[in-house]
């Protein structure tokens, strides 16, 4: 079981950090089922109420072919009302403060009975993802300079934007031509999966001084880099990305229809 989510050391006027993520988990679906092939070890359901309980609720299923599940809205019977998480064996998820994958983020890799009260209400959209890439996959942008102590808790600011890549493991390629309230006010960007993720998957990210892909541009982590968070004042693109392109550079076998696996030990 994977309890802790580590990457390098971090020195935000180096264009690389490190970030750690403490994950609750809980006894729930702790084994895998003989019956491997279940969608409820895809499964991610919301409940209104402690431990699993409650008249609202709600599940999404990672499907076959999917490279993850995009929920950019929890809909309005769980939206700020969600109080326990039960998470499937192979999969976990990724809940944000506010819809379209806006805001502080917090990853869970087991089933949540009880939140805790500082995020509990609080999520309004959320990404399903494979337990052994260990995070979603896509591009964060943020406002607020984090410091070391912030990404080793994974503390990420109110003004933090997530890109993912899309749902379809056919697609490996997506253009955001705009971004909306983010534009001009990103000062770091991290590459998803910023963990040393036991599947063999790679994200790259290229940013626009412009909306639709137009003007100087700069792409992350770049050629060979193995670095994942990036200070854009060292690349002099700090308040400067209005669009961005994010593209997935390893791993496109990884997410095609076939027969559900297990979750690597």
């Amino acid at each position: 079981m994977l309890n802790v989510l580590a990457i390098a050391s971090v020195l935000l006027v180096m264009p690389v950090t490190t970030a750690c993520v403490s994950l609750e988990t809980s006894g729930y679906r702790e084994e895998p089922v003989s019956e491997v092939y279940q969608d409820e070890q895809y499964e991610v359901t919301c409940y209104d109420s402690w431990n699993f309980t409650g008249h609202r609720r709600e599940t999404w299923v990672l499907e076959p072919g999917m490279r993850q599940r995009l929920i950019d809205f929890v809909g309005w019977n769980l939206n700020d009302r969600i109080s326990s998480i039960r998470i499937g064996y192979m999969v976990g998820v990724a809940m944000f403060k506010h819809r379209d994958f806006k805001g502080p983020a917090t990853i869970y890799l087991g089933s949540q009975g009880r939140l805790d009260m500082s995020v509990n209400d609080e999520f309004s959209s959320l990404i399903i993802f494979f337990k052994d890439i260990g995070e979603p996959l896509g591009a964060w942008l943020g406002g607020t300079p984090m410091s070391s102590m912030d990404l080793r808790n994974w503390k990420l600011p109110e003004d933090t934007w997530f890109f993912p890549l899309p749902e379809n493991g056919n697609d490996t390629v997506y253009e955001y031509r705009g971004v909306d309230e983010a534009n001009d006010k990103a000062n770091w960007v991290m590459v998803s999966p910023v963990t040393n993720s036991r599947a063999d998957v790679g994200v790259e990210v290229t940013l626009f001084e412009h909306d639709r892909m137009r003007g100087n541009s700069i792409t992350l982590p770049g050629f060979r880099s193995r670095d994942y968070y990036f200070d854009l004042k060292q690349y002099d693109f700090d308040h400067r990305v209005s669009s961005l392109v994010v593209r997935e550079t390893r791993g496109s076998q990884y997410f095609q229809p076939r027969e559900r696996r297990r979750y690597l030990p």
